[in-house]
């Protein structure tokens, strides 16, 4: 079952489609879905579906409770900061 959601973007990103730069906390609405459990802690995973606000291509982050994060599963890739 999707849902509705505003989100917060909690990383730097670049579009694979246009490689347009979505920074940290720019704000998102998109679809969340249930991805399955994580085995050690028993708690739901996530997918979350967003558009590029450019091209429209979309893209997928997916949390991932045992590192307390998110990971980019497609259509972009994360920028990485300088220290």
């Amino acid at each position: 079952m999707e849902k509705s959601v505003k989100m917060l973007i909690p990383f730097d990103l670049r579009c694979n489609g246009c490689g347009r730069r979505t920074c940290k906390g720019d704000r998102f609405q998109g679809l969340k879905e249930e991805a399955g459990r994580d085995a050690c802690f028993g708690v739901e995973i996530y997918r979350f579906q967003f558009q590029c606000p450019s091209c429209r291509a979309a893209f997928y982050i997916k949390s991932d409770p045992g590192r307390y994060d998110y990971i980019v599963e497609s259509g972009a890739t994360l920028v990485a900061r300088k220290v």
